[in-house]
């Protein structure tokens, strides 16, 4: 299991908060307890988008894509 710590949830859901805000108004304390939820229930829709993008993408982003799959499979194998 991957162990994060408070400042490290804060700064993923802060992140996380900031990205949604203007769509839907988030902020960072209502999903301080979330996180994890939220990665574990969406990992595959977000894996699926990426996977589409992919090959309309410029190689090296492509790439990067192809690593980012690849350390959430592996996150979402440590943690849900």
């Amino acid at each position: 299991m991957v162990d994060f710590t408070q400042d490290e949830r804060l700064q993923i859901t802060q992140a996380l908060a900031d990205g949604l805000s203007d769509q839907a108004g988030a902020d960072a304390p209502a999903l301080v307890g979330d996180a994890r939820q939220i990665f574990c229930q969406n990992w595959d829709v977000v894996k699926q988008v990426l996977s589409f993008l992919k090959p309309y993408l410029p190689a090296p982003i492509g790439w990067v894509i192809a690593g980012l799959i690849a350390a959430g499979d592996i996150l979402h194998g440590k943690i849900c």
